[in-house]
């Protein structure tokens, strides 16, 4: 909220000077909290003489009683919203002559009283003050004059309100200020400053009242405003851009608009590093720049074009300068990346010139715990989510040291800065490479720590281990058997077991990863299955086969699946026999008719009875 205290030139016949009266009611309020009766008899007073229309020195000293116990009066909103205070002042903008020091107290009286409670600002609101201010505002004999500051101070504060915003518009506010703003003779001044906030707190509205200050046609102004060319930063510049960053969150099209209009190409030029442009863009305009381009980045669609004018190595060099380090500007310059990452083409551009640079954010405990390495381990998540290739480049360019560094950390266990790391060990086990690479640098053990770790229990970071695990289980080639034999080693059956077998995770999406984990170790794994049984996997899929509350389900499927893996040796039939299996396949083919039960699932069933059948 603003408040204005004026330094107004004197009306020689309508003096604004401090009265007696004003004296004493100063006196009384410092030497302590006035009684609530006083400031009520001296609120009476004031409303009663503000309303003399005969006597216009005892209306003015009347307005200024009313506005100086409403700025300084303890508790005087209420009382003042319990008398007719608001009437007085906003009728005294209409009545008082034009340009007179009367109408200017009337005006400040209203952008003081704006800056106290919400709900005094509704009750202003609704009383008309939005029509009175807006009547001088936008007035063409007003114009330059001193009544207009103050009136456009009182919108700004009154639309601050989420109550106030729909009434506002509907009274013309949207178009009165984007005329101002866009008006040439008012270019570079207060009122166009003025009117700039007006908008900016219209921009910040909910979506129905939103929506139509876009309709209204808010986004081309604002653009407008926003370019840069030359000379130095202007408030008018950084209220533009807050007001588009307000616009474009969660909003495509205005996206779209912003970019197609030229301005994100002039952003990326404003963004470039010191010492690569003239010293027009930084500070507080250039953090509202770089937030346009975060919002801008979020957009499918304009991260290649992005990419192509050259923003991803803009931010590389702005995260990488000195002046920087540590700085806002760093952290959303680090957040465009880790969105950008994303998507191929801009992907591509960090691969190249940028990896190190997150690399380093990423596991320095310069930055640990911090919302910078987070974003950087969010922008190396989007990157294993590309193709082959550069997944490939990521492991040379020693990415998974600085997951694992990271995840490895009990200081992050279970918490957001590990999550973006799990998600990409489960991306780079996709390639053969990623899966011995992991293997040979430790990846099991800490997956096997963090299933285990009670913080973990029931969130998606247990969740994304189980589908890495999973990832690793299902390699293909001649390394199966060793891969299978360490995984065993370090406890995967036993804690993938544990979670098949929970109650807590029963039909549950953890339990379907785990059970994807037990398929995939009983798939071809040499000699392995012998000891995957004594770790009790049968007893734990025969469970899974034999619940109700699983009945045709695909974690069914998966639990029938790892049964005919395991029925594939001949030496392991006769125990698997023992241990309930037959019955509990029988007990599933007796669903047939129910209508959960799948073709799948009946010629999976078939297949694993088939095995079982057979003799050895």
């Amino acid at each position: 909220a603003m408040s204005a205290d004026l330094n107004s030139s004197v009306d020689p016949n309508n003096p604004k000077g401090p009265t007696e009266e004003m004296l004493e009611i100063e006196a009384k309020i410092q030497a302590g909290p006035p009684e609530k009766e006083w400031v009520m008899e001296k609120l009476k007073s004031g409303i009663e003489r503000a309303r003399k229309a005969d006597d216009p020195r005892d209306q003015l000293a009347g307005l200024q009683a009313i506005e100086f116990l409403g700025k300084m009066a303890p508790g005087a909103d209420e009382l003042i919203m319990e008398t007719e205070a608001v009437d007085a002042i906003v009728d005294s903008v209409g009545s008082s002559p034009k340009k007179s020091t009367r109408q200017l107290t009337a005006l400040s009286a209203i952008a003081n009283l704006s800056c106290r409670s919400a709900p005094l600002r509704q009750v202003m609101v609704d009383k008309g003050a939005t029509e009175a201010l807006l009547s001088i505002a936008t007035a063409n004999d007003m114009k330059g004059e001193e009544h207009q500051k103050p009136a456009l101070i009182g919108l700004v504060n009154l639309s601050i309100d989420p109550l106030n915003k729909p009434k506002m518009i509907a009274k013309g506010l949207v178009e009165a200020m984007l005329a101002l703003s866009g008006a040439e003779d008012m270019k570079g001044t207060d009122i166009q400053i003025f009117a700039l906030n007006v908008l900016l707190s219209l921009s910040a509205s909910p979506p129905e009242e939103k929506a139509e200050v876009l309709a209204k046609g808010i986004v081309p102004v604002a653009i407008g405003l926003a370019f840069m060319k030359e000379g130095a930063s202007e408030s008018r510049h950084i209220t533009a851009l807050q007001i588009l960053v307000n616009l474009s969150i969660n909003n495509p099209e205005v996206q779209v608009d912003i970019f197609n209009r030229g301005l994100a190409s002039n952003l990326v030029d404003l963004a470039k590093p010191p010492g690569t442009t003239p010293a027009t863009c930084n500070g507080e305009h250039l953090a509202w720049v770089l937030r346009v381009l975060v919002n801008l980045s979020i957009n499918p669609e304009l991260r290649p074009k992005l990419a192509e004018l050259g923003l991803a190595d803009v931010l590389i060099g702005l995260i990488n300068a000195p002046e920087t380090k540590g700085t806002e500007h760093q952290l959303i310059a680090v957040d465009t990346i880790a969105s950008l990452a994303k998507d191929p083409v801009a992907g591509g551009a960090i691969l190249k010139n940028g990896l190190e640079t997150i690399n380093k954010i990423g596991s320095s405990d310069d930055y640990f715990a911090s919302q910078v390495q987070l974003c950087a381990l969010e922008a190396i998540a989007g990157l294993t989510a590309q193709d082959e290739s550069v997944r490939a480049a990521l492991i040379m360019g020693g990415t998974l040291d600085t997951i694992l560094k990271v995840a490895s950390d009990d200081r992050v266990m279970a918490t957001t800065i590990q999550r973006p790391c799990i998600v990409s060990m489960v991306n780079l086990s996709l390639e053969s490479d990623g899966k011995y690479t992991m293997q040979e640098k430790g990846a099991v053990p800490l997956l096997v720590k963090i299933c285990k770790a009670e913080p973990c229990q029931r969130t998606d970071i247990l969740l994304f281990a189980l589908k890495a695990l999973a990832s690793m289980a299902a390699c293909q080639d001649g390394a199966k058997a060793s891969m299978v034999q360490h995984m065993l080693d370090e406890g995967v059956a036993e804690q993938v077991i544990s979670v098949t077998t929970n109650e807590v995770y029963q039909g549950s999406h953890f339990q379907m990863e785990a059970l994807q984990v037990i398929v995939n170790l009983c798939a071809g794994a040499g000699k392995t299955e012998n000891a995957m049984i004594e770790k009790g996997t049968v007893e734990a899929l025969v469970g899974v086969c034999n619940s109700e509350l699983l009945q045709g389900s695909a974690h069914q499927m998966l639990a029938v699946r790892a049964l005919t893996n395991l029925s594939q040796d001949p030496d392991t039939r006769t125990t698997i026999k023992s241990k309930g299996v037959p019955d509990a396949l029988v007990k599933i083919q007796g669903q047939k008719d129910s209508e959960k039960l799948s073709g799948d699932l009946v010629a999976a069933v078939e297949e694993a009875m088939g095995l079982l059948s057979v003799n050895q």
